[in-house]
């Protein structure tokens, strides 16, 4: 499935508008225009902020420890 999200690369402060795709190894990230900007494994990932917190969910990836991304889709973070 895809979802909307914001994505902060790590490089810039730019936030950038994104689709993710999840699927059953981890998440794809898009621009809207459907350019590849990165995939994450799940088992890579990491939140941010304490797990007590539901929405929205703040990721990181740990190969990646300056890059983030912002899910606020309910669906979006029940499938992840």
């Amino acid at each position: 499935m895809k979802y909307s999200a914001t994505y902060f690369d790590g490089k810039t402060t730019r936030p950038w508008d994104v689709r993710i795709d999840i699927g059953r190894r981890g998440i794809t990230i898009y621009t809207k225009n459907k350019t590849h900007l990165a995939s994450w494994p799940y088992r890579m990932l990491a939140r941010v902020e304490p797990i007590g917190r539901k929405f929205p969910v703040h990721l990181r990836n740990r190969l990646d420890l300056n890059a983030r991304l912002t899910v606020t889709d309910d669906k979006a973070i029940d499938a992840i």
